[in-house]
């Protein structure tokens, strides 16, 4: 497994408390497919994408729940994030880049970005292909 995608699920690589992070993941993590196929380019940039994708759920939902799902196909790595919108709906303001930084990450990489909510959930989806991502730069 490569090195990002292993620190995914370590609560002080996402620079959280312990605390917050046990709340945070009260949902599941879930990791299919060989994550030792993952070029490292793309393994840092998912691993920056699902930590901004914590940060915003507990900056505008609170201390939800979030589900991360994270698929190795043959040639993309998919990436989901879903939580329950929340009661408060915060819109704080915070130093992170949010959405807009998601989106320059997955399209550096030539991927896809979904993210809206649907009922009463806030679901993020990124799409990052694997092949030819060893010849691009950051």
């Amino acid at each position: 497994m490569s090195r990002p995608l292993r620190l995914l699920v370590a609560p002080l690589a996402l620079g959280l408390t312990y605390r917050r992070f046990v709340h945070l993941l009260l949902g599941a993590v879930e990791v299919r497919g060989p994550t030792d196929a993952v070029p490292r380019l793309v393994s840092r940039e998912a691993y920056r994408i699902v930590q901004e994708g914590l940060t915003n759920a507990l900056r505008h939902a609170g201390p939800v729940p979030v589900a991360v799902r994270v698929t190795v196909g043959p040639d993309v790595l998919e990436l989901e994030l879903t939580n329950p919108l929340g009661a408060h709906g915060s819109s704080r303001a915070g130093g992170g880049r949010g959405l807009d930084g998601m989106r320059e990450r997955v399209h550096v990489l030539r991927g896809d970005l979904v993210a809206g909510s649907g009922g009463s959930v806030w679901r993020v989806v990124a799409r990052l292909p694997l092949r030819g991502s060893e010849m691009m730069t950051s």
